[in-house]
């Protein structure tokens, strides 16, 4: 795998690819919501604290929620995004850390 690729570009190879195969796939965004006076935004309320850490991408293959983080070759997982990933798979659900395409697909192919 190339050293320099940007997690967008790994972020949108898995979503093109999951798509390409017909599986319900989303990108998860976490992202500020503006506070207003009027028309004008004056500041901005973090995003809903329970988010913090969720995964870049999700799918549902055969009923099944995988969620998708998506990371560079140095990239590393926060605390709040391991605890993510432990929440999900006590539930029930597949956790992939992604540095790849290949990464996802090493996984759901067993669906």
């Amino acid at each position: 795998m190339a050293q320099n690729v940007r997690e967008g570009t790994i972020q949108k190879a898995i979503l093109d690819n999951l798509m390409y195969r017909g599986i319900l796939c989303w990108r998860e965004a976490r992202i500020p919501t503006p506070i207003r006076r009027g028309r004008k935004i004056v500041a901005f309320r973090r995003a809903d604290p329970h988010t913090i850490g969720i995964p870049d991408v999700f799918c549902v293959i055969k009923g099944k929620l995988i969620g998708i983080e998506v990371k560079t070759a140095k990239g590393k997982q926060s605390d709040e995004q391991i605890a993510w990933q432990e929440k999900l798979e006590k539930a029930g659900g597949t956790y992939i850390l992604a540095r790849s395409w290949e990464d996802v697909e090493e996984v759901i192919k067993d669906f």
